[in-house]
C-alpha cells in the first residue's frame, strides 16, 4: 500500500509556504532586476525605432529633389485656354510661341439619304467594302477623287441575314474595329444611319455597297449617301510657319511641346508661353525641410536632457541616433562642390540651423533664388550641369565624375545626314513618282501614297506634303525618326535630312514604285549619313556620338554634354556638381540598410539583449524549480525525522505514565 505524504504534518509547519518563501527571496531580486534591464532595452528600441522610422521619412524626401529633370520641369501658359493648351516634356526650351489655329482636325461624317420607320427596319443583304483616304470635291462639295491612304487597311463587312436590320449594320460594323464608327439617330423624319471616319484629310472613307446595301455606297462615281461633315486636318500657324496635323493633339511641331487645339479661331494670335514651373520645386524643399525636422526633433527628444523636467532622454549616452543626425546636419551646412554661382549653400536659399537643431526656411529668399539662379538652386541639390553657353546642355555624368568646371571644346560638329535634289527639278506628281519609300536612320518606311498635283506654282507645298507623308508614315512615327524637307527658291533645289545628328543618322530614297526617275528631283538609290561631334572636354579627350560629348578620363570622366549649334571651337564651360542629395542619401543609406546599417545594427543587437534576458529567465526558472525541489525534500524529511521524534517521545510517555500508576497500586 503506498504511503501517504502530508507535508508538515510532522511538524506542524506549513512547509509549502516555507518553501514558496524562500524561493520568491531568491528569484524576485533577479527577476526585479531582469524586468528593469528589459524595460530599458525595450525603451531603447522604442526610440531608436522612432528615429529609424523619422530618417526613413527624410529619406524619402529627397527623392524629388535627386534629379535635375525633376527641377527643370516646364508649364505652358495660354493666353487663350479655351481655344489651345499644351503639355512639356522634359526635353523642352523655355520659350514663346504665337499660335492661330485656323482649323480644328475633323473626321468625316456621313448620313444614309433614306430614313427608316425604326431601328429595326430592314436594309439589306450584302457587302461594305471601306476605304480610307484623301478626297477631293468640286465646288458643291461632291467628290471627284480619292487617292487611297496606304497606311490604313481597307475594310470589308459582310452584312448576312442575321444583320440585315439598320441595327445589326450598325454593330457589324462597330464590331469589325476598322476605326469606323456607326450610330443610328432619329432627325425627326426616320432613323438614318450615320458612319465616321478617324480624324484627318487622309482618312476620308469610300464605301461600296454591294447587293441590297448600294443605298450606303460613298465614292466618286455613286455617292446616295450624304456626307454631312468633311474630313480634314487641323491646321495652325506657330511663330508664322503654317502646321497642319491629321489630328487635334499636334506632339510633332516643337521639340518637348504637345499643341492640344480646343477651337479654331482664325486670325487670332494666342500667346503660349513655356516656362519654368518652380511651384513644384518649392514644395519639395519644404518637404525635405519638415521631414529633416521630424527626424531631428525625433533625435534630439530621445538623446538630449531636458533642462525643464531634468529628465534624460531614453538613448542619452548611446551614440547611434546622435552620429546620424550629425552626418546628415554636416552636409547641410556645407558649401556644395562644383557650384560658382550666387548659390553654393543652403543658407543662401533662406534654409538656416535654428539654436534647437531644426531647420528654418525663409521662403521670400528661395523664390528669389529660384528666380535669380534657377540652375544654382537645382545644382545645390541634384547631379547636374551648368553650362556658361546657351548651345550647350548638360547630357549625364558617371558616379567617378568629380565635381568643377570644365571648358568644352569642339573640333568637328555633328551633322545631319542630307540629301539634295537635281536643280529645276519637276514639280509634277503623278501615277509615275506618287508611291515611294524611304528609308530614314535604317529604318524603312511602308508606300508612301503622295497626293498627286502639278506644285510648280507652290513648291513649299511640295516640300511640306513629302515632310508630312514621310513623318505620317507608320514605322517611322513607331521608331521615332522623322525627316524635314525643305526648298531653296535661291537654287531651285529640294533637300530632304533626317533630324537625329551623327554617325546613326542616315535618309535615304529608296524606291519610287511607279517607275518614275525622280520626286522633286531626288533619286532612287540617293543616300547620306551624318557626321559625329569630337572635341574635348577639360583638355581630355571626349568621345562623340551624334551631337554628343562623353569625357574619356580626368577629373571630368563620363561627363556628357550636347552642343546643338554647328560652330567649331571654345563653346564655354560646364560647372558639375553632384548635388547635396546624393550625399544625403548614401549617408541615409548607410544608417538605413537593413541588417547592415547602423541603426538595424544597433536594433538587432537591442534585440538580442531582450533575447538574453529571455534565456536567463528559462535558466531562472528552471533553477527555482530545482531549488524548491531540494528545499521540499529537506523540508519534508526534516518533517519525517521531527514526526518519528515526537512518536518516540508520545510512547516514552505513554510507557513512563504506565510504569508510575502500576508502582503507585
Amino acid at each position: 500500500m503506498a504511503s501517504i505524504t502530508s507535508t508538515g504534518l510532522g511538524s506542524g509547519l506549513n512547509i509549502n509556504s516555507i518553501v514558496s518563501q524562500l524561493v520568491s527571496a531568491e528569484q524576485t531580486p533577479q527577476t526585479t532586476q531582469m524586468d528593469a534591464k528589459e524595460a530599458t532595452i525595450n525603451a531603447q528600441i522604442s526610440a531608436l525605432g522612432s528615429v529609424k522610422s523619422a530618417m526613413s521619412d527624410f529619406q524619402s524626401s529627397l527623392a524629388a529633389l535627386q534629379y535635375a529633370s525633376q527641377l527643370n520641369k516646364l508649364t505652358a501658359t495660354s493666353s487663350n485656354s479655351s481655344a489651345l493648351t499644351a503639355t512639356t516634356f522634359t526635353n523642352a526650351d523655355a520659350a514663346n510661341y504665337q499660335v492661330v489655329v485656323n482649323q480644328l482636325a475633323s473626321s468625316q461624317s456621313l448620313a444614309s439619304a433614306q430614313s427608316y420607320t425604326s431601328a429595326s427596319s430592314v436594309v439589306g443583304t450584302g457587302t461594305l467594302n471601306i476605304q480610307f483616304g484623301t478626297t477631293t470635291y468640286d465646288i458643291s462639295g461632291n467628290p471627284t477623287a480619292f487617292n487611297p491612304n496606304a497606311q490604313k487597311s481597307p475594310l470589308s463587312i459582310n452584312i448576312d441575314s442575321s444583320h440585315q436590320t439598320l441595327t445589326g449594320i450598325r454593330d457589324a460594323i462597330n464590331a469589325a474595329n476598322g476605326g469606323v464608327t456607326a450610330s443610328i439617330i432619329n432627325d425627326g423624319s426616320g432613323y438614318r444611319l450615320t458612319l465616321s471616319s478617324p480624324a484627318g484629310a487622309a482618312n476620308s472613307m469610300q464605301i461600296s455597297g454591294t447587293g441590297g446595301l448600294s443605298p450606303l455606297s460613298y465614292t466618286v462615281a455613286s455617292h446616295p449617301m450624304t456626307q454631312t461633315s468633311q474630313a480634314q486636318d487641323a491646321q495652325l500657324k506657330i511663330n508664322g510657319l503654317t502646321v497642319t496635323s491629321p489630328s487635334n493633339t499636334v506632339s510633332t511641331a516643337v521639340k518637348g511641346v504637345t499643341f492640344n487645339l480646343l477651337q479654331a479661331v482664325p486670325g487670332q494670335v494666342i500667346n503660349l508661353s513655356v516656362g519654368q514651373n518652380d511651384a513644384n520645386t518649392v514644395t519639395a524643399i519644404q518637404n525635405f525641410v519638415t521631414k529633416y525636422n521630424a527626424f531631428a526633433t525625433s533625435v534630439l527628444s530621445v538623446s538630449g536632457y531636458n533642462a525643464t523636467t531634468k529628465t534624460s532622454g531614453t538613448l542619452q549616452g548611446e551614440p547611434t541616433s546622435r552620429t546620424a543626425l550629425n552626418s546628415v546636419s554636416n552636409l547641410l551646412t556645407s558649401a556644395v562642390a562644383g557650384l560658382g554661382g550666387s548659390v553654393r549653400s543652403l543658407a543662401n536659399i533662406g534654409i538656416t540651423t535654428q539654436a534647437d537643431g531644426t531647420l528654418a526656411l525663409d521662403s521670400t529668399k528661395l523664390n528669389t533664388a529660384l528666380s535669380a539662379d534657377h540652375n544654382g538652386v537645382v545644382g545645390l541639390f541634384a547631379i547636374s550641369g551648368i553650362p556658361s553657353s546657351s548651345s550647350v546642355a548638360y547630357a549625364g555624368s558617371s558616379p567617378s565624375t568629380q565635381a568643377g568646371t570644365y571648358a568644352v571644346q569642339v573640333t568637328t560638329a555633328a551633322q545631319q545626314a542630307l540629301i539634295t535634289g537635281s536643280a529645276a527639278p519637276s514639280m509634277l506628281i503623278d501615277a509615275t513618282n506618287n508611291a515611294i519609300q524611304v528609308s530614314v536612320d535604317g529604318i524603312s518606311s511602308g508606300t508612301i501614297n503622295l497626293t498627286s498635283a502639278d506644285y510648280s506654282a507652290n513648291p513649299s507645298q511640295l516640300a511640306t506634303e513629302l515632310q508630312n507623308k514621310i513623318n505620317g508614315d507608320s514605322a517611322l512615327t513607331a521608331n521615332g525618326v522623322s525627316v524635314t524637307v525643305s526648298y531653296n527658291s535661291g537654287t531651285g533645289q529640294f533637300s530632304m535630312n533626317s533630324n537625329s545628328y551623327g554617325s546613326a543618322s542616315k535618309v535615304s530614297l529608296t524606291q519610287i514604285a511607279g517607275g518614275g526617275a525622280s520626286v522633286a528631283g531626288f533619286t532612287p538609290g540617293q543616300l547620306n549619313t551624318g557626321v559625329d561631334i569630337a572635341g574635348t572636354i577639360d583638355g581630355q579627350s571626349a568621345t562623340g556620338s551624334g551631337q554628343t560629348l562623353t569625357a574619356n578620363s580626368g577629373n571630368a570622366n563620363g561627363l556628357g554634354v550636347q552642343v546643338t549649334d554647328s560652330v567649331v571651337g571654345s563653346h564655354g564651360t560646364i560647372q558639375f556638381s553632384r548635388g547635396l542629395i546624393e550625399q544625403l542619401s548614401k549617408v541615409a543609406s548607410s544608417f538605413l540598410t537593413t541588417t547592415t546599417g547602423s541603426l538595424d545594427t544597433k536594433l538587432a543587437g537591442l534585440q538580442k539583449k531582450i533575447t538574453d534576458i529571455e534565456k536567463q529567465r528559462t535558466n531562472l526558472a528552471a533553477r527555482m524549480a530545482t531549488l524548491q525541489k531540494r528545499l521540499l525534500t529537506q523540508f519534508n524529511a526534516m518533517d519525517a525525522l521531527v514526526g518519528s521524534m515526537q512518536s518516540t517521545a508520545s510512547f516514552l510517555t505513554q510507557q513512563f505514565s504506565s510504569t508510575s500508576t502500576t508502582k503507585t497500586k
